[in-house]
């Protein structure tokens, strides 16, 4: 498949699936479904720390807010205040902007590279949920959305987090993963992450160029180059606790491992314009 024909392919797909979740959740909402807690109570594999699917659950209902009261995650739904899917708890719940460009709850394509999960059958339907920003639309370039996770404050060996996805094809667009100290659900990572892996577009419009950077996006430049613009880009930083190096991979090529001085992030996030999918944090040892 060319670059062009995977391009039209990606939006097709998307539309596709804005249209299945949509008559799903029109048929929600006239079929009586016994409401469940649907999260996982054992990870995906033994390495996970956190993980999240973004699977809408499968009566698209999942635990929200400090009591877990089950809330809909409906096409449009932003994942402000939900549950992590694993370990899901009060304290393990998304920040997001609550209005404006957010992360939402979204549906394409397969994704590869994900584990399995009980929250991507909806309805006895299997599928790929995902989280985007508004589609295609031309990026606020002053507010960019930051979706934000707690690491674990006792996480004291090395880790990798992970997410899949990539921008929306439209110009001063990115996506961005990365470990931060701030609490800000907007320019988070661009304004002064810990550490944070960038994925934007080349001149050409068909490869993409990543840096990897200290100090968020005008900070230290540790690697940088390109790489095809994939389904999923699989974008991947490490971090070491124990002597605080620092490392990361996109889509399978490693960048290399780099001595900092940085404190241990209290935070794990993906900030831009774009979609992304199958958070993971995993040990490393």
């Amino acid at each position: 498949m060319t670059k062009r024909s995977e391009k039209v392919a990606r939006t097709i797909i998307g539309v596709a699936s804005i249209i299945a979740l949509t008559v799903l959740a029109a048929f929600a909402q006239t079929t009586n479904f016994t409401a469940v807690a649907p999260l996982p109570q054992l990870p995906p594999a033994p390495d996970v720390v956190l993980r999240d699917s973004f699977g809408q659950g499968p009566n698209m209902m999942r635990p929200a807010s400090g009591k877990g009261t089950l809330k809909d995650t409906y096409l449009g739904a932003s994942i402000g205040g939900f549950w992590l899917e694993y370990p899901g708890t009060k304290n393990n719940r998304w920040t997001a902007p609550d209005s404006g460009d957010t992360w939402r709850y979204c549906g394409t394509g397969m994704n590869p590279y994900q584990l399995p999960s009980p929250l991507e059958t909806v309805f006895g339907w299997e599928q790929n949920a995902i989280v985007c920003t508004i589609l295609n639309a031309q990026p606020d370039l002053t507010v960019r959305p930051t979706a934000l996770m707690p690491v674990p404050s006792n996480l004291a060996v090395p880790y990798e987090l992970e997410i899949d996805g990539t921008y929306w094809n439209v110009a001063n667009t990115y996506l961005a993963l990365g470990l931060t100290n701030s609490g800000s659900t907007t320019n988070n990572l661009s304004s002064g992450g810990s550490i944070v892996l960038i994925l934007k577009p080349s001149q050409d419009g068909w490869t993409s160029v990543y840096e990897f950077r200290l100090g968020g996006f005008g900070g230290q430049l540790l690697a940088s180059g390109s790489t095809d613009d994939l389904f999923f880009n699989q974008m991947k930083i490490r971090y070491n606790p124990q002597n605080r190096s620092v490392g990361a991979s996109i889509n399978g090529v490693d960048l290399g491992t780099f001595a900092t001085s940085i404190a241990p992030p209290r935070y794990a996030g993906f900030e831009g314009n774009g979609y992304a999918d199958n958070f993971v944090i995993r040990r490393l040892q």
